[in-house]
């Protein structure tokens, strides 16, 4: 689905009540999927960086946002283009990467993997203890109902949460300003 302006305010606000402020140097984040920043009428992407950087002539990467940030990123994406570590979501991850994230983010990667249960145990095993996940993913009703392999209902998100022991930052829902899409963060206990 790419990352769009109204994706950072809810990330932001996540990050900053899971206690996560800036500077960001040093805060370790795995984005899943090599995400590309959409700005097409979202004006002000770049106020979250620097006033002085321009809005750049070609797509920036998620990669290159975040690392503007400040943020340690990492990328993982099957298709290891832009950076990203080539990894099938699928299949178990390297035991180097269990507990070595502070923040992973899932903007629209999850929906276009066709195993779901080791997705997102893969995730869980990506985040520290206190670590915080962040869905963005279309919703069953809604208007990308159409958009990858799955579909998300808010029941989903209970049961993660149940079955890892998660606990809601903000909880799963289709917020108004993420229309057709279920938002959540959590923290992992």
């Amino acid at each position: 689905m790419g990352i769009k302006v109204k994706y950072l305010d809810f990330f932001f606000k996540s990050i900053h009540l899971a206690g996560i402020r800036p500077p960001y140097a040093g805060v370790v984040m795995c984005e899943l999927g090599n995400q590309i920043m959409k700005y097409k009428g979202d004006e002000g992407l770049f106020t979250y960086v620097k006033d002085k950087l321009q809005r750049p002539a070609v797509p920036m990467t998620g990669k290159e946002f975040f690392s503007e940030l400040g943020f340690k990123h990492t990328s993982i994406d099957i298709n290891g283009k832009d950076g990203a570590m080539k990894l099938d979501l699928r299949e178990p991850i390297p035991k180097e990467l269990w507990e070595a994230f502070q923040v992973v983010t899932n903007f629209g990667t999850t929906e276009h993997i066709d195993k779901q249960t080791p997705v997102f145990s893969n995730i869980y095993e990506l985040l520290v203890k206190g670590g915080v996940v962040m869905h963005i993913v279309p919703a069953k009703d809604g208007k990308l109902k159409n958009h990858g392999q799955y579909q998300y209902v808010t029941d989903f998100f209970n049961f993660q949460k149940e079955r890892y022991g998660y606990t809601y930052i903000m909880p799963p829902l289709e917020r108004p300003t993420i229309p057709g899409c279920i938002s959540v963060s959590m923290r992992k206990s």
